[in-house]
């Protein structure tokens, strides 16, 4: 009797120990699991664009790189910092698209429509896309989506981060 309560006692103490672990285990690998990425809805007129966010370094770079396609109504919304004209390219990335540049007041600023891929092109030799004015944003889309939906300089764009 007495070696059975030890064995039981023994066996909740384990598991005990593990819930305590795994909870510790749960918390400090969780915070170095990936984060998913941010998106918002991006709404301009009667459009609406699910949008990836991109407000990093490491993912403003990245952009649509190596991406095969983008789905109709998708699309990446850089953020900057401060307001300034950004430059752009189509390094790696795969389709045309259409550039909608956005000024710290959220309205559009300027569109570089059908911005094309490079395939072959050395780095150096990439045609720079960069907004007429400064801007604090930039929404990439699928090529045709500004003319399609006649978006023009001075709509404006709502989203929150």
């Amino acid at each position: 009797m007495k070696k059975d309560l030890l064995i039981i006692g023994g066996l909740f103490t384990f598991i005990i120990v593990l819930l305590v672990v795994g909870s510790y285990l749960n918390i400090f690998l969780g915070n170095l699991a990936p984060q998913a990425a941010a998106s918002t809805q991006v709404r301009i007129n009667s459009l609406v664009i699910a949008a990836e966010v991109a407000k990093t370094t490491q993912t403003r770079s990245q952009g649509l790189s190596k991406r095969e396609s983008l789905a109709p109504n998708t699309g990446m919304l850089f953020v900057f910092e401060k307001v300034d004209r950004y430059n752009f390219w189509m390094k790696d990335v795969k389709f045309p698209i259409d550039i909608i540049w956005i000024g710290q007041d959220k309205r559009i600023a300027d569109i570089t429509h059908s911005a094309q891929l490079e395939p072959g092109v050395p780095d150096n030799l990439l045609r720079i896309y960069q907004p007429a004015v400064s801007v604090l944003y930039v929404l990439e889309v699928a090529e045709g989506t500004a003319a399609f939906n006649n978006l023009r300089i001075g709509d404006l764009a709502e989203f929150s981060l």
